[in-house]
């Protein structure tokens, strides 16, 4: 899946929005009804450009990662009580795939706690890929939000651009759901309109598509920076607290991390 804005479209007309926070960057899009180019919902970007060289960086796009979240259970109308499965999509063997899991590894599970500082009942899941599973992981995600009867899912996965600039860099998230693995492998679409539920997407670009990089190569060529490890961890660590703090819980990051030692 790639970034929304790289989509060759003209984004002035579907009210594209971009605003300079501190050290960040906001893309919005509020897309009313369906298109060709969008379905129904709201996307967001946010980049930093700087976000390695300092932690407090790294804090502000915490921040405002949690306040779209939670304007996302908003317009979703999820409840305290109600259950958020958390989907870490991705293969755990390429570590530029492996954003999803990394993340999950990341998440307090708060669904079976019983304590006053919980928000939301968070449960967890890594469903893997169809190449290792022999299950596509529509089948897997569907099967446990029917099981738990959970009113929200939550898909965390690496994304590709043609942006050199933006890899690790900027964070997508939309209401919409997304596709696992881009549909390259013929996947079924995770979204409302597939598992009745909604869906919040969140993705980071880990993969750069060469193509639309230099005039020289005329085909799509797919590669990872040198960094990407260093990628991967920043960025789960960077989406979980947003996740557990904004969402999960009021336990702060370090008594977050102290609970999840024993796992």
């Amino acid at each position: 899946m790639k970034i929304f804005d790289e989509i060759d479209v003209d984004f002035s007309a579907l009210g594209f929005k971009q605003t300079k926070i501190k050290n960040l960057i906001l893309s919005s899009l509020d897309i009313q009804q369906d298109n060709k180019h969008f379905k129904k919902g709201k996307y967001k970007i946010v980049s930093c450009h700087n976000l390695y060289l300092h932690s407090d960086y790294q804090k502000e796009v915490v921040a405002q990662l949690k306040k779209i979240l939670k304007e996302f259970l908003r317009f979703h109308k999820i409840k305290q009580q109600d259950k958020v499965l958390v989907c870490g999509l991705g293969n755990a063997d390429i570590i530029s795939d492996s954003l999803g899991i990394k993340t999950c590894k990341k998440i307090l599970a708060t669904n079976n706690f019983d304590f006053s500082q919980k928000k939301h009942n968070i449960c967890t899941i890594c469903p893997g890929v169809q190449a290792k599973t022999g299950l596509q992981t529509f089948d897997i995600v569907n099967g446990i939000v029917k099981s738990i009867d959970a009113k929200l899912v939550i898909l965390i996965d690496s994304l590709l651009t043609e942006n050199i600039k933006r890899l690790g860099h900027c964070f997508q998230l939309s209401s919409v759901g997304m596709v696992p693995g881009g549909a390259l492998l013929d996947s079924k679409e995770i979204s409302f309109q597939t598992i009745g539920v909604p869906c919040i997407s969140i993705g980071v670009p880990l993969l750069l598509d060469l193509k639309g990089v230099t005039d020289k190569v005329k085909k799509s060529i797919i590669v990872a920076p040198k960094d990407i490890k260093h990628y991967v961890l920043t960025c789960a660590d960077i989406i979980s607290t947003a996740i557990n703090c904004g969402i999960g819980t009021t336990l702060t990051r370090q008594q977050i991390l102290e609970t999840l030692k024993p796992f």
